[in-house]
């Protein structure tokens, strides 16, 4: 509705058609670079969770007065890993 009040109906749906013209390109890269990626999925979450793992034990090698607060925070809501 904005693009129609403010007269820029035909730029919008240019947009919208050069989207829509490139899709199948970008479908054949997403492909491409799944098919090559250089770790799985489950090898991508073992690496998080070990970095969150070393995060947390960095933050509780901290006196408590000087623990991040945001750290804090993340911790309390979604567990200690």
């Amino acid at each position: 509705m904005y693009a129609v009040r403010s007269g820029r109906l035909g730029a919008y749906l240019r947009g919208g058609g050069a989207g829509l013209h490139g899709l199948a390109r970008m479908r054949r890269k997403h492909r491409a670079l799944v098919a090559n990626r250089g770790i799985t999925d489950g090898e991508f979450l073992g690496q998080l969770r070990q970095s969150e793992r070393q995060i947390y034990d960095w933050q509780q090698s901290l006196p408590p007065a000087e623990r991040s607060g945001l750290l804090k925070l993340y911790f309390g809501l979604f567990g200690k890993p």
